[in-house]
């Protein structure tokens, strides 16, 4: 047995280093014959006979590549039928014969050998795709283990790189394209994470694989995914399948992480993230991806605006569900993932874009989506406590996705920024600048959106304006009702203040007393001139200073750094951060 270990061992090595010729001359009756009795030993029960079919399986694999000749005396012979044999009993793990890391060891070689040998060899293609697809292939390329995950892709994409007919077939099958869908997802998230694009939102399922170094380079997965986007009818079919299917009724919609008990992203999402992606990277100058986009931006902005609704219908109870459970948030994880395409689309300046979110009311409706997704989150914390997310959590980059669709969409567009206006959306957006955890560069992408609605626009100018003059309501009354506070708001500066409920009214409240004697100087008596005005800093440091028992204020205003600043200030004072008046709220019942 040692003899015949050390013989194969070292025509492991030598197949390396030859030529395809060379390689060719190695691959005799004898050879393939002793591969093949090798590869059998797995039912043997002497556990040493299983290192010797791996290594028979690497001098297959070193043989095959780049040589037609080997190839098709692998296929002829039945080497293949016993290589796919091997490769069901190792996944299968009888752990008395073999232990699970051999196993996967002999799955990975398994799959190499197939990948090498369907390199430019069509009839080996044809009987791998006639056998072996959908069923075995769309497990492989779901597997959980990288290499093979990524050999499999191999396969897939040599069997349909050159047939329009198998690439149809892929777009229709939901049991290979769901796999690929997450695999070339999980490629994106570990390039966007490996750029530095921490910030960027990435699919969870993706989140929870990392793929092999080579990935980060070239994917097969990405490249099959690739192939089918950049022809419009079949990305259009490849949609249908995942689950994006116009009409269809998305409030009650679960979709296949959900059915089979898993917290997966769902496929749909994971092959707009690969979309998305290759948007980014063709930058929609006539590229492939821009193309086909084109010709489902309709879909897509249909899509978007019914699960627009449905979200809207949400309430804290059901958001609290999908932050738990990715199961429960595929409405939500879906709407995303069509923001971002249509985002990353409409910041190239895609024309469909802007006709389907006109069609379809997407920008009011995303602001509207918005605007509940900044009432639902303080809520639901406050009244959760710590909670487990899910993995990761559902929420990463939720809001910033629908601001920066807001934003992209709302560029030079007359329609979006009345869309805005006349849906009250303008505060909304002004809430949104500020820092997020969850959410990176969510206040970048916020005044951009404002910037863009105001500009030359008098009348969201106007209305911005009127914002700042005028707050309108407190966000969570109920909660400083049972705490026994109330909002009043102060006549001079126009900010919100916070007090006990029925306490008397100073006349008026502001930051300097109604009626200043003047000094000497003729001024006020703080020493200035009756015009002058304490600069931000002075403001801010009057305003922290408090009796014992008066509440702290629910919002300090930054200083002003610029116009849009500015206008920014009033809009925040007048919408309080539930967050922070909860935790108001609770410092008041504990005596404070």
């Amino acid at each position: 047995m040692d003899a015949i270990a050390d013989s194969l061992r070292h025509a492991v090595r030598a197949s390396r280093e030859c030529d395809p010729a060379v390689r060719t001359s190695l691959c005799t009756a004898d050879v393939l014959d002793g591969c093949r009795c090798l590869i059998r030993l797995r039912d043997a029960p002497l556990r040493s006979a299983w290192p010797l079919a791996l290594d028979a399986l690497r001098l297959l694999r070193n043989l095959c590549a780049r040589a037609p000749d080997v190839q098709a005396r692998l296929l002829d012979e039945g080497v293949i039928d016993e290589v796919f044999g091997l490769l069901a009993w190792a996944r299968a793990q009888p752990d008395r014969l073999a232990s699970p890391a051999e196993c996967a060891l002999a799955a990975r070689l398994c799959v190499q050998v197939v990948a090498n040998a369907l390199v430019g060899n069509a009839r080996a293609q044809s009987y791998v795709w006639a056998a072996h697809f959908p069923r075995l292939i769309g497990e492989l390329v779901g597997d959980a283990d990288a290499s093979v995950q990524s050999c499999a892709c191999m396969c897939l994409f040599t069997c349909v790189r050159d047939d329009p007919s198998r690439q149809r077939a892929l777009a229709l099958s939901a049991d290979a394209l769901r796999p690929l869908a997450r695999s070339a997802a999980g490629v994106v998230a570990a390039r966007r994470r490996t750029a530095g694009g921490g910030g960027a939102t990435v699919s969870s399922d993706a989140r929870s694989r990392c793929p092999r170094e080579s990935e980060l380079e070239y994917s097969w997965a990405l490249a099959t995914v690739d192939l089918l986007l950049r022809s419009a009818e079949l990305a259009a079919l490849a949609l249908a399948t995942v689950g994006l299917t116009a009409g269809r009724d998305v409030r009650g919609t679960r979709g296949d992480g959900g059915a089979q008990g898993e917290e997966r992203e769902p496929a749909a999402a994971c092959l707009l993230d690969a979309l998305d992606y290759l948007l980014e990277a063709d930058e929609g100058a006539g590229g492939g991806a821009g193309r086909a986009l084109d010709g489902t931006t309709s879909r897509l902005g249909t899509e978007l605006a019914a699960l627009l609704d449905a979200l809207c219908d949400w309430d804290e109870a059901q958001y609290a569900r999908a932050l738990l459970d990715v199961r429960a948030a595929e409405p939500l994880l879906l709407a995303r993932a069509i923001a971002r395409v249509l985002g990353t689309a409409a910041a190239q300046r895609s024309d469909a874009v802007g006709a389907a979110a006109h069609a379809h009311g997407l920008v009011g409706g995303a602001a509207a989506l918005l605007a509940r997704l900044l009432a639902w989150a303080p809520l639901v914390l406050a009244k959760d406590g710590p909670v487990r997310l899910s993995t990761p959590s559902v929420a990463h980059g939720l809001k910033s996705t629908f601001v920066r669709f807001v934003a992209n969409a709302t560029y030079g567009d007359r329609r979006a920024q009345r869309a805005l206006r006349e849906g009250g959306a303008l505060g909304t957006l002004l809430c949104c600048c500020r820092d997020d955890d969850e959410n990176p560069q969510l206040r970048e992408w916020a005044l951009f959106a404002v910037r863009n609605a105001a500009d030359a626009c008098s009348e969201n100018q106007a209305a911005l304006a009127q914002i700042e003059r005028a707050p309108r309501a407190v966000a969570n009354a109920r909660e400083l009702e049972a705490a026994g506070m109330e909002v009043r708001v102060d006549r001079l500066s126009g900010k919100l203040r916070v007090h006990p409920r029925g306490a008397p009214v100073a006349a008026p409240i502001g930051d300097v007393p109604a009626a200043t004697p003047p000094d000497a100087r003729g001024g006020g008596g703080d020493g200035r001139t009756p015009s002058a005005r304490a600069p931000a800093s002075a403001e801010l440091a009057r305003e922290r200073v408090r009796t014992p028992r008066e509440p702290a204020a629910a919002f300090v205003e930054p200083a002003p750094t610029g116009a849009t600043a500015r206008l920014l200030r009033g809009a925040m004072c007048a919408a309080i951060s539930a967050a922070a008046v909860s935790a108001l709220a609770a410092r008041a019942r504990g005596g404070v």
